[in-house]
């Protein structure tokens, strides 16, 4: 008999002419002889398959596949029986191996079964066994944007987004766009967006946001998508984060039109619009959000603060009323107050809100307290309690107080703020008899601790700017003589004994202003400060430069519509003048406000790093101008100390007359004036007048350290006398 070789060449001329039986016959005969010989059996297998003898094929060529796995041609020769056999879930092992073992050898239907069985397994839920059969069929296909995008499908389920991100670009790279892959990619991008943003990197998500958008867009305006409404919302998050305040409006009114009842839309629109000065844009979606949820105490608050941003005091002190109204809390009636300060509200207006307050909040507990013990001040000192939430204003009062108080006084210190780095409380801790740090204390609590200490006057600086509500520890009655110093407006509480004042502050004719009695100190503000501070500057700027400078340091919350319009005509009728406006809380919206209000002639600047910059900063200007109607206290006598000459306009209030107060204990009082049109003639007069700009850089200092204004053992003797007259009222009337 002839060699194998010979024999399966002559076996396969014949399979060839199309001779079967003979074929057949020798095909057989070889594997008799060697029954290990592959192509005997594969083609045989053949033969009986293309004679239609497809059953009797089939184990002829799995006994080929079995001596011979790592053949492409009988593994796909076998796929091949099999699928005309209809057995198609035995041919996608089948294929699968050949494209393990030749993906070249792949036949073009093969592929294409992968794919198939891929998108099966991939709805049956095995992302994995997806993965590794589209992943073939991607391989062999790659111009296939189907393929494609189903395999980003099974990497996405399993978590890996970059590859998933790399299937869904290649399927768009081959013209397979439909909405699913669209928003497959845009989760993916916006998932790695929100990482960014979560991180601080808002460039970075903004760019993938935006891409993300892009991609849905158009069918998300169409269909509301939730998925599109997110972006919107996220993409409002970084904008406003980087205080691009219109970019973040307008993502966020996408928002609201994909969802229009959707809270979180329709607040953030409200207050980006806010925060960007587009007031009427604001209100709206403010009162449709409001309109939806009118019950929402935290809407409320978050409406308030907004408006107080946007520069709209009256505004936000209807929106801290109504979340009062809804929670009862004395604290957002008490923030509704202190916005009134910044209106042109009139005296009588913040007085009746002040008595509305204690009568809610304090007069019932008045009346639960106990009566306050009043002992007998014969051969022993008053004690003095001073509740200190380390407000700076506050500080300047207190603190002098404390350091020169005479042997006729015990003083105790109830330290209430939560700045433990505060240099302040060492000094307070050195000068007082006894110090007590009780910033975690309730109301009642602190007021216990006030009774055992025995104290006869108490004197709150806070009111209605407390943190903690501390006039509700005033109301329980912890001392018999009860004081209110420095002071905003009334409190309202019977049970705060008095107010002190100056006559400038609260004129003669006022005292119905306050529930409490009013006392009249030569000065009702002390300034000394807290820190060395640098020297004025020899000369103002103007003598160099020819040009004068306007400033004004105050809080931006303070600047109102009718400070902006007095500086617009100071700088119209004085063209070559400049005006620094520098706050802690200036906005991008401010800038741009402030900008239009006033042109070319503004520098607008951000706070400085350290007090002694922030006092530097002074010696750049030459005039300060103060706000209205509510004006600087601190702010001014800081620019008094540096020199430079304050222009104020006196109101009713006594927020409105500091201002007046301070420039009059340094006779400067032709710098007061009491009308908007005299405010800007007296500017436009003082910044002409070089000469009396030189002698008041380098005199107004001293001027201060001869007044009762920054002269601390006077300052000290005077309120201490106060104390001691209502005292004697007090006892006097309890005798």
């Amino acid at each position: 008999m002839a060699s194998v070789s010979d024999a399966l060449l002559a076996a396969l001329d014949h399979q060839e002419q199309g001779r079967v039986v003979e074929a057949e016959t020798l095909h057989r005969r070889i594997l008799d002889a060697a029954p290990a010989t592959v192509d005997a059996w594969h083609l045989l297998g053949l033969l009986l398959a293309q004679s239609g003898r497809l059953e009797a094929a089939e184990p002829l060529l799995r006994r080929a596949v079995a001596l011979a796995p790592d053949r492409p041609d009988c593994v796909g020769n076998l796929a091949k029986l099999l699928m005309a056999l209809g057995r198609r879930g035995e041919v996608v092992w089948l294929c699968q191996a050949v494209a393990l073992i030749a993906a070249d050898r792949l036949e073009p239907w093969m592929p294409e079964i992968l794919g198939q069985a891929g998108q099966q397994r991939l709805e049956g839920g095995d992302p994995r066994a997806a993965c590794r059969l589209l992943s073939l069929a991607a391989a062999a296909m790659p111009g296939s944007g189907v393929v494609q995008a189903q395999l980003g499908v099974a990497f996405q389920r399993l978590g890996q987004n970059d590859a998933a991100e790399g299937c869904y670009r290649a399927a768009l790279g081959c013209g397979f766009d439909t909405p699913d892959l669209r928003d497959n990619l845009a989760d993916i991008l916006f998932a790695r967006g929100r990482s960014w943003q979560c991180g601080g990197g808002h460039a970075e998500a903004l760019a993938l946001f935006g891409e993300a958008w892009r991609l849905i867009a158009g069918q998300a305006l169409a269909a509301g998508a939730d998925r599109a409404r997110d972006l919107c919302l996220f993409i409002g998050v970084s904008w406003h984060a980087v205080s691009a305040y219109e970019k973040a409006a307008r993502a966020f009114a996408n928002a609201v039109m994909l969802d229009p009842a959707h809270p979180a839309a329709l607040d953030s629109a409200a207050r980006a619009w806010l925060d960007c000065r587009e007031r009427e844009r604001g209100m709206r979606a403010l009162m449709w959000r409001w309109t939806l949820d009118p019950t929402n105490v935290d809407l409320c608050l978050g409406a308030a603060r907004a408006l107080e941003r946007a520069r709209e005091p009256g505004e936000a002190a209807e929106w801290y009323a109504r979340a009062a109204g809804l929670s009862g809390d004395p604290g957002h009636e008490a923030s509704a107050i202190l916005s009134l300060n910044l209106t042109n509200a009139p005296a009588v207006v913040i007085t009746a809100a002040a008595r509305r307050w204690a009568d809610r909040h304090a007069e019932p507990l008045t009346r639960a307290a106990p009566p306050p013990v009043a002992r007998s001040s014969a051969g022993r000192p008053l004690r003095v309690g001073y509740l200190c939430e380390n407000f700076l204003t506050h500080d300047f009062t207190c603190l002098p107080l404390v350091e020169h108080h005479s042997a006729d006084f015990t003083i105790v210190v109830y330290s209430l703020g939560r700045d433990d780095d505060n240099e302040l409380l060492a000094r307070y801790a050195a000068a007082a008899g006894l110090f007590r740090r009780a910033p975690g204390l309730d109301n009642a609590a602190l007021a216990d601790v006030i009774r055992a200490d025995a104290i006869d006057i108490l004197v709150d600086g806070a009111g209605f700017s407390s943190h903690s509500a501390r006039l509700l520890t005033v109301a329980r009655r912890p001392a018999p003589l009860q004081i209110h110093f420095p002071v905003m407006t009334t409190t309202g509480l019977s049970a705060m004994d008095a107010v002190l004042v100056d006559g400038t502050t609260v004129p003669v004719g006022r005292d119905a202003d306050f529930s409490e009695q009013v006392m009249r100190l030569p000065i009702g503000y002390h300034y000394s400060p807290l820190a060395p501070t640098p020297a004025p500057a020899l000369e103002p700027p103007v003598a160099k430069t020819g040009r004068v400078t306007f400033g004004s340091f105050n809080a931006l919350s303070k600047l109102s519509a009718a400070t902006l319009e007095a500086w617009a005509l100071i700088l119209r009728r004085l063209p070559t003048a400049r005006l620094i406006v520098k706050a802690l809380d200036v906005t991008v919206s401010d800038q741009r406000a402030l900008s239009r209000a006033l042109g070319p002639q503004l520098e607008v600047r951000g706070p400085t790093a350290s007090v002694d910059e922030h006092m530097a900063a002074f010696n750049g200007i030459d005039i300060h101008l103060d706000s209205f109607p509510y004006g600087g206290v601190t702010t001014t006598a800081q620019a008094l100390w540096m020199g430079v000459p304050v222009v104020t306009l006196a109101g009713d209030r006594v927020l409105d007359r500091y201002g007046a107060s301070l420039l009059r204990a340094v006779s400067l009082e032709d710098l007061v004036t009491r009308s908007l049109a005299d405010y800007v003639e007296t500017a436009v007069a003082l910044a002409g007048d070089v000469e009396r700009l030189r002698a008041l850089r380098g005199g107004l200092r001293a001027r201060m350290r001869a007044s009762p204004l920054s002269d601390p053992v006077q300052f000290t003797k005077d309120v201490e006398g106060a104390y001691h007259a209502l005292w004697r009222r007090m006892s006097g009337a309890a005798g």
